[in-house]
């Protein structure tokens, strides 16, 4: 029997983006495995609890250690890691293994981009050269993250796929006393005459970038007395934001309701979306409100121009130009034409991205690393 392992930093990733892979394995007599932080409630499935800590590596290294054995006694034939730190720590706990499984990593935005410094990017291609000799596939979602790949060798084979397939489940959160009393904040906040509502629903963090944010709509706010922000989602930024947002004094205009499971109420109340995210893989944040059919505002970076045509689908801006992100939130507000081919062109896009379209890509790609998993 092939055993296979996927891991990931947060068991929600798991659950959100890998289950159609899972259940597929299950179906044709493969053991599967997970190692993430939380819990994995998927039947048939071995679940090891690891804990993947951004800011904590004493931990982190305990945990390499702790999944090197879990692989090792466990025998695993075939690894499957995801986005950046668990990834990492994955190939790492591979390394020191004599006898290796074939491992597989699914690029979910590389932490550097032709924006970077010239040193951020020398360290994390310098990590991921490391790494390539115990990499035999990696998957890219975005065209500037396949370049880098390609260029600097960081595996020894290299395929792109325009994510590994978006499943809305707008749905099927289900609504707990918590959401039901952040979406009545929500409501609260916002319960103004004419009130545009604008929504970057992503981790409180540097690379999501909220406080450029702040700083892009201070003027705005003040300029326009019926616009409001909702920063949803939680992260160690927080505490600076809520300082910041006092300081400017506009903490009337500005919500942190946290983190929202069910983010489809958030969003079907927004009037557009924005993100300033210094990167990104293929964001699911943006992917969501174009599904949803909400106008997008976002930084014009990797991933975000893989998602966005500029002025066909969405706006893209520039993050050192304020006017050029003003003018377009202040076009959306005002121009409904432009709102209604942007929410048509969005859906549309979108087709291309879902996990019936993707999932054969995907699987067929995982076979071509290692022939195990080909099943037809």
């Amino acid at each position: 029997m092939i055993k296979l392992l996927f891991t990931a930093s947060r068991a929600s990733h798991i659950m959100q983006f890998h289950q159609p892979y899972i259940d597929y394995y299950l179906q044709h007599g493969v053991q599967v495995y997970t190692a993430t932080q939380g819990l994995v409630e998927i039947p048939n499935v071995v679940h090891k609890n690891i804990i993947f800590e951004k800011q904590n590596p004493i931990k982190n290294l305990k945990s390499i250690f702790e999944l090197r054995k879990f692989i090792k006694t466990e025998s695993i034939d075939i690894v499957i890691s995801n986005a950046t730190l668990a990834g990492i720590m994955t190939r790492l706990a591979v390394y020191s293994l004599y006898k290796k499984p074939k491992v597989i990593h699914s690029c979910h935005g590389y932490l550097f981009s032709k924006s970077s410094s010239a040193f951020k990017r020398f360290v994390y291609i310098f990590i991921e050269k490391l790494l390539s000799p115990v990499t035999n596939l990696v998957l890219t979602m975005n065209q500037e993250d396949y370049a880098y790949a390609q260029k600097y060798k960081l595996a020894k084979k290299i395929i792109n796929i325009p994510g590994i397939g978006y499943v809305p489940k707008f749905n099927k959160t289900e609504k707990t006393e918590q959401i039901s009393k952040q979406m009545e904040l929500c409501r609260n906040f916002t319960d103004i005459k004419n009130v545009y509502i604008i929504v970057y629903a992503a981790e409180l963090s540097i690379r999501k970038n909220q406080t450029q944010l702040v700083d892009l709509l201070y003027p705005l706010l003040c300029k326009h007395q019926n616009w409001r922000l909702i920063l949803a989602g939680d992260g160690f930024l927080k505490d600076e934001l809520i300082n910041k947002i006092q300081l400017l004094n506009i903490d009337n205009k500005i919500l942190l309701p946290g983190f929202i499971s069910n983010i489809y109420d958030l969003l079907s109340t927004a009037d557009v979306v924005v993100s300033t995210s210094r990167s990104e893989g293929l964001p699911f944040n943006i992917m969501d409100a174009m599904t949803l059919g909400v106008p997008v505002l976002a930084s014009d970076v990797k991933g975000h121009s893989d998602l966005i045509t500029s002025g066909k689908n969405g706006f893209l801006f520039n993050l050192n130009e304020p006017s050029d992100f003003a003018n377009k939130l202040e076009t959306l507000e005002t121009d409904k034409t432009l709102r209604q081919n942007f929410v048509e062109n969005a859906k549309t896009t979108m087709n291309k991205f879902l996990i019936e379209t993707v999932l054969e890509q995907v699987l067929n790609a995982y076979a071509e690393s290692d022939p195990r998993l080909k099943f037809c």
